[in-house]
């Protein structure tokens, strides 16, 4: 046996990396996209003597900061924000994404630098034979390589 460079490790470091960094990018535009489309309503606070009127955001759902933590966030906000059909599949798809992206990248880590490879036999050892006509003689040539 011989050894030879893993050109595996380096493409599943890549394509993991990438994968968790483009989902989770995903779910940061996400988050971005709840947070500006909070609605305000407006407040009203009355005293004795006047009324004022306040907008105040809507507390329909938490903060989606938690969508910006990598792998478990989408999970967490599909706990607590209880999102309609739509919202939980986008959320599961994000959160199993970044989980896909995640293990590749450990797996591309984990990963031997180096792996064994089998020799190939049939190039160990060569032998040719050819004649040979001489004006002294005739005669067999032996060539090889190892």
């Amino acid at each position: 046996m011989t050894y030879a460079p893993n050109h595996t490790k380096r493409r599943l470091i890549i394509a993991g990396a990438s994968t968790l960094g483009g989902f989770w990018t995903a779910s940061a535009v996400y988050a971005t996209s709840l947070a500006l489309a909070k609605e305000e309503t407006p407040h009203c606070h009355c005293t004795q003597h006047a009324c004022v009127v306040a907008a105040r955001p809507e507390q329909r759902s938490p903060s989606p900061a938690a969508l910006l933590v990598p792998v478990a966030g989408p999970w967490i906000h599909l706990g607590t924000a209880r999102p309609g059909t739509a919202g939980t599949v986008a959320l599961s798809v994000l959160g199993v994404g970044q989980a896909v992206g995640l293990g590749m990248l450990i797996g591309g880590v984990a990963m031997p630098a180096q792996v064994r490879v089998p020799m190939q036999h049939g190039r160990v050892l060569r032998l040719g034979a050819a004649p040979v006509v001489t004006p002294g003689g005739v005669g067999l040539a032996i060539r090889g390589s190892m």
